[in-house]
């Protein structure tokens, strides 16, 4: 009887693991997402590279003030550039939203 609980025990672990590993990469949507001047100093390409082709948000704030914003339609990977140098200093965030507003990317960059 003690192999049988223990059977099942193995069975529910291994449901629940294959359950969580399906549904985080169900969820990740970016593969990759490079800024090639992060710190803000000078104009900066940002290259981005979904997992899957649909429409994304992307967007860089100071507080609440959107100071950067656009739209990607349809892509599936993107490439442009963003003149960092009209930036003031200060605390920035760049985010990136899904077409469903749920959020992608998420990262605060201090600009000296």
């Amino acid at each position: 009887m003690k192999f049988q609980i223990d059977k099942y025990w193995i069975l529910i672990v291994f449901i629940l693991f294959f359950t969580l590993v399906g549904y985080s990469q169900e969820n990740q949507k970016i593969e990759n997402i490079i800024i090639s001047h992060p710190e803000m100093r000078s104009t900066s390409g940002v290259f981005i590279h979904f997992i899957e082709k649909g429409n994304y948000t992307f967007k860089i704030l100071k507080g609440t003030e959107t100071v950067f914003s656009k739209e990607l339609a349809e892509v599936k990977q993107i490439s442009f550039k963003i003149d960092f140098s009209d930036f003031n200093i200060g605390l920035y965030q760049i985010i990136i939203r899904d077409k469903n507003d749920n959020l992608l990317y998420d990262k605060q960059i201090l600009k000296e």
